[in-house]
């Protein structure tokens, strides 16, 4: 059977998701938890992206917001990740008919490998569907340094709000995941709700 990764419910609630400025990728924070208390998948989970929404800021749309399982992504909870509006994490009506040259990437780490079977997307409750992403590369590591394409998605369009898609991939153990964005919708930035890795 397969279980949701991070785990559906933990103590503490959410999770306490702590920015780590002294563990950076390419000058990029990580953010990390430690769940425990829950029926599996206990221990640290580890969210970054190479582009995040008013970095060190007051608005501030961290990585984490991706699986902190709230979904209520009101402004003042940050419940979603969002990348920067900036030329590096832009896409707009450029990159939603043509890849970005240099993508956004969204990572998260899991405490022990599992065997993958699915993933889902849930987009933000509260921003436009041209935030959704379109295209996309999802890739899997046991190491953390060798990426094994898992999985590709284009055209996906028409999302509704707070929507969720689901989608089934080769059986194969993994520990780190990886979401390239390739396109989004159209808006200047691309923003997810809430992403769950379901395995075994």
């Amino acid at each position: 059977m397969s279980l949701e990764f991070p785990p559906p419910s933990y103590t503490p609630t959410g999770g306490d998701w702590i920015k780590d400025t002294n563990d950076t990728e390419n000058s990029f924070p990580k953010y990390k938890t430690v769940i425990h208390n829950a029926s599996h998948g206990n221990g640290v989970y580890v969210a970054w992206s190479n582009s995040v929404y008013d970095l060190n800021g007051t608005n501030e749309w961290p990585p984490s917001g991706a699986f902190d399982k709230q979904t209520s992504s009101v402004n003042n909870n940050k419940r979603g990740w969002a990348s920067a509006n900036d030329a590096d994490g832009q896409y707009g009506t450029t990159y939603s008919t043509a890849d970005k040259p240099s993508p956004v990437n969204l990572y998260l780490t899991i405490p022990v490998p599992i065997n993958t079977t699915s993933y889902s997307i849930t987009i933000r409750d509260s921003i436009p569907s041209e935030q959704a992403p379109k295209k996309w590369n999802f890739y899997g590591s046991y190491n953390g340094g060798d990426w094994t394409l898992i999985h590709s998605q284009d055209n996906q369009i028409n999302w509704s709000t707070a929507e969720t898609r689901t989608y089934s991939v080769s059986n194969h153990s993994y520990r780190h995941f990886r979401w390239e964005w390739l396109r989004n919708n159209g808006n200047a930035v691309i923003s997810v709700g809430e992403i769950k890795v379901f395995g075994e």
